[in-house]
């Protein structure tokens, strides 16, 4: 196995020793000697620093050395999954994701996942950020897709990407007409100063969910105070609400892909710079990952990078 074929590399690497490895491994300095010399001499680098005590890895050591762990850490992953095929045990993730989010997501990273892992039961649990947040806190949720909020110090968030929150209106409005005539030759979304907006009839999801927490906070940073708030549940909603010409929403840009767009809207960027979403994937920081919340968060990853 992988893991055995290197073992003494990393007992080196831990006891700074080639002395204290050997003793720990109950085999001979000079053999451990010379299986780091051979080790070296396959690889053609030195891996370890001789002139500094205790033993350093050198900058080809330390890359080396992170492979190796990557690689021990896949090889476990694999004989469990071995095994489970095996015994024909059946893992379960429990997956935590927005309601409208669950329908552009999910259609994209989970055939992905259970075609590579399909020992894994999968069960989605859809809410809002608070609802999501409360669900992994008490053991319900495994690992979820939500934004990154400091709302919640228990939660440990893997970065996934950074969303740009649209102002939506519709074509028609007065402002929209003057923004779009004054920059006809714009090829991306217009920005635009929020405070421009201050007499308009607003559109907000409620404040259990983290979209709209994040659009609140930076009201409050640019000192922006709305005067007529309307708050809805569902993003969609919002959308169709602004396209009858009396209201602004917001939107994450993914929704501009992925939900049914009415007629005749326009899409705004707000501030400079741009006022984002960070999309995280979210767990207990103190609980430890399942296997198949690992492998979940590798797939997902692994589909996020390549876009």
């Amino acid at each position: 196995m992988f893991s055995e074929k290197y073992e003494f590399f990393l007992e080196i690497a831990e006891y700074g020793s080639v002395t204290k490895a050997a003793d720990h491994l109950l085999i001979s300095q000079s053999a451990l000697s010379k299986y780091l010399r051979r080790l070296e001499e396959s690889l053609n680098t030195q891996l370890f620093d001789r002139k500094s005590l205790p033993l350093k890895l050198t900058r080809s050591g330390e890359v080396f050395y992170r492979y190796v762990t990557q690689c021990i850490d896949l090889e476990k992953q694999c004989m469990t999954q071995i095994e489970n095929l095996k015994e024909n045990v059946v893992e379960t993730l429990r997956i935590g994701v927005g309601p409208w989010r669950a329908s552009c997501f999910l259609p994209q990273v989970l055939p992905l996942f259970q075609e590579k892992y399909p020992f894994v039961k999968i069960e989605v649990i859809e809410g809002v950020s608070d609802a999501l947040a409360d669900g992994i806190i008490k053991n319900k949720i495994d690992i979820c897709l939500m934004g990154a909020s400091s709302r919640y110090p228990f939660l440990q968030f893997i970065p996934l990407c950074d969303e740009r929150v649209l102002l939506v209106g519709s074509s028609f409005h007065p402002i929209v007409k003057q923004l779009r005539l004054s920059h006809s030759e714009y090829n991306d979304f217009i920005n635009v100063d929020i405070r421009l907006f201050r007499q308009e009839r607003l559109i907000l999801t409620t404040t259990r969910q983290g979209f709209a927490q994040s659009i609140e906070s930076y009201f409050a940073k640019v000192s922006f105070a709305p005067t007529d708030v309307i708050r809805i549940e569902n993003l969609q909603t919002g959308l169709y609400l602004a396209a009858q010409g009396n209201y602004f929403s917001f939107v994450p840009e993914i929704a501009t892909q992925s939900l049914s767009l009415p007629e005749n809207i326009s899409f705004f960027t707000i501030g400079q710079p741009e006022l984002i979403y960070p999309i995280s994937l979210t767990y207990n920081k103190n609980a430890k990952l399942s296997n198949a919340a690992k492998l979940f968060v590798d797939t997902t990853l692994a589909y996020y990078n390549k876009l």
